[in-house]
């Protein structure tokens, strides 16, 4: 399978292939869809070498969620408020469209 992505997109990521081809191999990894031999071959390592990456990327993760949750100050006490009456999810089923044409450029 051939999978085109634009170069503007991985530009605007900030991201090389080889990188996009990491990222892709550590998510089919981790969520099972790919065995770590498969997950290797696709970021162009060996499996050692990718258990390490993987590891390394994980604890970058776990420090940025850690971090983020001490950082909160003064919005973690603010107070829940009712602000939406009805079904969240109805939000998600609405036609925005309008609202996105007035949207200031």
């Amino acid at each position: 399978m051939t999978l085109v992505i634009p170069d503007e997109i991985l530009h605007t990521a900030h991201l090389t292939v080889a990188q996009l081809q990491q990222e892709v191999a550590q998510w089919l990894w981790q969520k099972r869809y790919a065995t770590l031999e498969q997950a290797s071959q696709l970021a162009q390592t060996n499996p050692q070498e990718f258990q390490r990456e993987v590891s390394a990327t994980s604890a970058k993760v776990a420090d940025l969620d850690t971090s983020a949750s001490v950082n909160l100050g003064k919005l973690a006490n603010l107070k829940p408020r009712n602000y939406i009456v009805g079904d969240p999810e109805d939000l998600v089923h609405m036609d925005w469209s309008k609202e996105w044409r007035e949207w200031p450029v």
